[in-house]
């Protein structure tokens, strides 16, 4: 896979801000997908789902007070609060949000396995 591509004359990087996303064609036909959209606020929760990759995040767990943590493939770790900034979502909404993309398994978690 090439580290950097020539875009409008520029060499870009994966460094830079802007980059592309592989996004899998058959997404919208996965069953996770399909139930979520018949859900209660599907379409945040599958828009919410959309950005988990966009900022790459790849494990999300539970902190001590029951809120999820984040952790992104850059090292950030993002909390529940940061994601409704992020997402310009009430705090419950995201929290729902999130407990639902856990129950489906969207995100590995490190815990995964043991009762939460």
């Amino acid at each position: 896979m090439q580290d950097s591509v020539v875009m409008a004359g520029k060499e870009r990087t994966m460094k830079d801000e802007e980059y592309c996303v592989r996004f899998p064609l058959d997404f919208f036909d996965d069953a996770r997908v399909k139930v979520i959209e018949a859900m209660p606020s599907g379409d945040t929760i599958i828009c919410l789902w959309i950005r988990f990759l966009f900022l790459r995040v790849r494990v999300m767990d539970m902190d001590a007070d029951g809120g999820y943590l984040l952790r992104c493939e850059d090292g950030r770790t993002l909390t529940e609060e940061e994601l409704c900034r992020i997402t310009h979502n009430p705090p419950q909404a995201t929290h729902y949000a999130l407990s639902v993309l856990d129950r489906f398994g969207v995100v590995p978690s490190e815990t995964e396995g043991a009762a939460r």
